[in-house]
C-alpha cells in the first residue's frame, strides 16, 4: 500500500468555489454582449465592457450612474464567499437592487456634456446576464448557508 505524503494539497472544486467561478464566467460573458439598445443606436458586441470601463471614470455623471456601483459590491460579494458569508449575502443583494434600479431608467446620456440623452428602448442580453451572475451570487449565499459546503471539515494529519 502506497502512503500518501504528508502536507500533500489536492485542490477540489468546493460549491463556494463553483459558485464564485459561475457567476463570474457569466459576468465575463455580459461584458462581451449587448447591453441596451437607444433610439439612436442599438447596443453592440462588447458593450458591456466598454460601459464597465466608462463607469470607473465618470460613473457619478451618468444619469444612471450609480447602478454602475452594483459591480464593486458584486467583487466585495465574491471575495467574502468563502469567509464571512453573510457580508457576502449583503453585498450581493443590494448589489442586485442597484443593478434592478436600471429598469426604471428610461433615458441614457449620449454624450460627455450632460445635455443631451436619448430613450431606452430595449435591454439586451448583456443586462440580463449581468443580473444572472449577481443572482447565483444571492442563491449560492443562500444554498451555502443552508446546506454548507459540503467539504468535511478534518483535523490535519499528523506524521
Amino acid at each position: 500500500m502506497v502512503n500518501e505524503p504528508t502536507g500533500y494539497f489536492t485542490a477540489t472544486l468546493t460549491t463556494a468555489k463553483f459558485i464564485r467561478y459561475f457567476s463570474i464566467g457569466i459576468f465575463i460573458f455580459s461584458l462581451l454582449c449587448p447591453c441596451f439598445d437607444t433610439e439612436k443606436e442599438a447596443g453592440g458586441a462588447g458593450q458591456g465592457a466598454g460601459l464597465l470601463l466608462q463607469g470607473l471614470f465618470w460613473f457619478m455623471y451618468m444619469s444612471p450612474g450609480f447602478v454602475w456601483l452594483a459591480n464593486p459590491l458584486l467583487l466585495f460579494s465574491w471575495i467574502y464567499l468563502n469567509k464571512k458569508r453573510t457580508r457576502s449575502l449583503i453585498f450581493s443583494v443590494v448589489s442586485f437592487f442597484m443593478a434592478a434600479c436600471f429598469l426604471f431608467y428610461k433615458d441614457m446620456l449620449t454624450d460627455e456634456s450632460g445635455s443631451n440623452s436619448t430613450p431606452i428602448i430595449a435591454h439586451q442580453a448583456g443586462y440580463w446576464l449581468w443580473l444572472v451572475s449577481i443572482l447565483i451570487m444571492i442563491f449560492g449565499n443562500l444554498y451555502l448557508k443552508v446546506v454548507g459546503d459540503g467539504v468535511e471539515k478534518r483535523p490535519a494529519d499528523s506524521q
